[in-house]
């Protein structure tokens, strides 16, 4: 079923603007979160690299140093090839110290993104259920005659009989028991019936992103926490870069 959007209450559009923006809000950091796993992944895979590149090295040139005849310009060679792959898993190291630091600072944002996205989801849900019972006016009235018709029948059961089932059941008056039997009648109505919101023609409007199942959502005190953790791993990365 197609919405024409300019036939929806202010509230509800209002409520759809704001989700599609916390919707983008939230891609842009699950994309960035996606990018920067895959660069931790690519340095972490190179640095591994340089450390076997080392080791290997090592192992030839403390194998050619127990040969009598090997040459010193080999053993040399070796050694410095050595120190030089072993310099290059350091540097690859120190970069994935800051890719992991700007990696979890993307969590977090994303996680905050999951949150608000989630918060606006529930505002087009709120405004778009108000809106219905908004519009139902006259559609209740059969309804409501028919409680007062009930609510009618049940007084004259009182009169007729000096005590009625529906008192004996504890209703303090008619209405109330003809209200009860209307809301037994709507609940099992209710109940019944199937109700996916991916295909309701305004809640489809509001299509949820993938990836949320990927975070967590953020406290506020959690990311004033985690805010100040990554300044004081941000100082010490910069620290650390001065001493090099």
């Amino acid at each position: 079923m197609h919405t024409h959007t300019t036939t929806l209450p202010k509230s509800v559009l209002d409520a759809l603007e704001t989700h599609q923006r916390t919707r983008a809000a939230f891609e842009s950091a699950r994309d960035k979160v996606a990018r920067l796993r895959g660069e931790l992944q690519k340095h972490t895979k190179a640095a591994e690299a340089a450390d076997a590149e080392a080791l290997g090295a090592r192992s030839e040139a403390a194998a050619l140093m127990r040969d009598t005849g090997a040459s010193m310009k080999q053993i040399r060679d070796l050694k410095s090839k050595e120190r030089a792959a072993y310099t290059l898993a350091e540097d690859y190291r120190a970069i994935i110290a800051e890719v992991q630091l700007a990696l979890e600072e993307a969590e977090l944002e994303a996680g905050l993104a999951k949150g608000t996205e989630s918060a606006a989801y529930s505002g087009v849900a709120t405004a778009y259920a108000e809106g219905l019972f908004e519009v139902l006016g006259d559609s209740l009235a059969p309804l409501q005659h028919a409680v007062q018709a009930l609510a009618h029948a049940y007084g004259r059961q009182a009169v007729e009989s000096g005590g009625a089932p529906w008192e004996q059941r504890g209703y303090r008056s008619a209405l109330d028991a003809a209200l009860a039997r209307a809301h037994s009648a709507i609940s099992a109505g209710v109940k019944a019936a199937t109700f996916d919101a991916s295909r309701d023609p305004v809640l489809s409007l509001a299509e949820r992103p993938n990836g949320l199942a990927d975070f967590n959502v953020v406290s506020p005190a959690t990311k004033q926490m985690k805010l100040a953790e990554f300044a004081r791993r941000a100082d010490a990365l910069r620290t650390a870069v001065r001493n090099a």
